[in-house]
């Protein structure tokens, strides 16, 4: 049986991803309330440039399923591929996702 404190803690985490969602998000065609990230890096490799973007999706814990590396997903009409998923250990999952 789960301890008092992590039901409360995905209590929380869920109430505040219904109100700070930006995004529509579905895995495998399901709802989830989930905060989008697109960041964008850039480096120097000697004399030359380079740039990097990992899209990914924060949930909470409750909404991912189980063994969700592999699943589709789809933010704002956008098709990824889940690629790593990271609890966070505070009822928080990062998907970072990839394009499919």
């Amino acid at each position: 049986m789960p301890k008092p404190f992590a039901l409360l803690e995905a209590r929380t985490a869920a109430a505040a991803f219904s109100r700070l969602s930006n995004c529509a998000a579905f895995i495998d065609d399901v709802a989830v309330d989930a905060i989008f990230a697109n960041g964008y890096a850039a480096g120097q490799v000697g004399a030359l440039g380079m740039a990097s973007s990992q899209p990914a999706l924060a949930l909470p814990t409750v909404q991912v399923p189980a063994n969700p590396v592999g699943l589709r997903v789809t933010v704002d009409g956008q098709a990824y591929l889940i690629a790593d998923a990271r609890n966070d250990g505070t009822g928080e999952t990062h998907l970072l996702l990839e394009l499919a």
